[in-house]
């Protein structure tokens, strides 16, 4: 087992100013909704290729699409002869998923460059075991076996694997898939939103979130308060009211006008 760990670029400004890095020999499971997750999956594996580094891709969300690729590399000074240094499989089943897993090392030590990989991703592995055809017991041990494997991978190998997991799934079966996967896992980070600039997540293992800077409104206090330009050029130099006030009091003065009225 290599014992030297290696930095893996968030790829994603906003990212890699509020969260440390992610490092290789751990997996990372990346959660959120309306692809959240996987747009930001998709930075860090574009950042890898257009540096130079090869990664190997195993889908399971029929989410393979290099047409969509493209414009990220583009926009990280790539092109899409960077394409050739990501090595990618796809699975239709259950079985072929835990298939690909099982024979991932030797699919990642045929790569030209093994040497210098340093992310693994695997998008929506729990899909093909939350299939209605598989048994709910038979989908929980096969994903067992392939978090079992992968864990092994990542440090046998010193890499990063990278799990990406649609959230919100209502049904029972992907419950629990969920949580099995949300346990094997050494980071877990849910992504709520992200713009390509602007990111809402929470890191769940440091408890902090990262989130946009809001420009509120400015609120006067007395800080903004200048003698020189805010007093008044107008100096009193007469009483507001030209009859003193009575000495007399108040009281003392209404029962002297009520003496008065009983007496007429």
């Amino acid at each position: 087992m290599i014992s030297d760990t290696a930095i893996v670029p968030w790829g994603v400004e906003a990212l890699s100013k509020t969260f440390p890095a992610p490092v290789t020999g751990n997996t990372m499971l990346l959660e959120g909704s309306n692809g959240q997750a996987h747009a930001i999956a998709m930075e860090m594996v574009c950042s890898e290729i257009s540096s130079g580094r090869p990664v190997h891709w195993i889908d399971g969300g029929m989410l393979l699409d290099p047409s969509k690729i493209i414009p990220i590399l583009t926009r990280k000074s790539g092109s899409s002869n960077d394409l050739r240094l990501l090595q990618g499989c796809r699975a239709f089943t259950a079985h072929q998923m835990l298939d690909l897993v099982r024979r991932a090392q030797n699919d990642v030590n045929s790569m030209d460059n093994h040497r210098n990989i340093r992310l693994v991703l695997i998008t929506e592995l729990i899909r093909m075991f939350a299939d209605t055809q598989v048994r709910r017991s038979e989908g929980q041990a096969m994903l067992g076996e392939c978090l079992s494997l992968i864990n092994a991978l990542s440090r046998c190998k010193n890499i990063l694997i990278l799990m990406t997991m649609t959230s919100g799934g209502k049904s029972a079966i992907y419950g629990g898939l969920s949580n099995k996967m949300r346990k094997y896992a050494d980071e877990r980070v849910s992504v709520f939103s992200y713009n390509g600039t602007d990111v809402v997540a929470t890191h769940h293992n440091l408890e902090i979130s990262c989130s946009p800077i809001q420009n509120l409104q400015h609120c006067i206090t007395l800080n903004d308060f200048h003698p020189v330009i805010h007093s008044s050029n107008l100096v009193c130099t007469r009483p507001p009211f030209d009859n003193k006030s009575s000495e007399i009091p108040n009281g003392d003065n209404m029962e002297s006008v009520a003496r008065r009225a009983s007496a007429s």
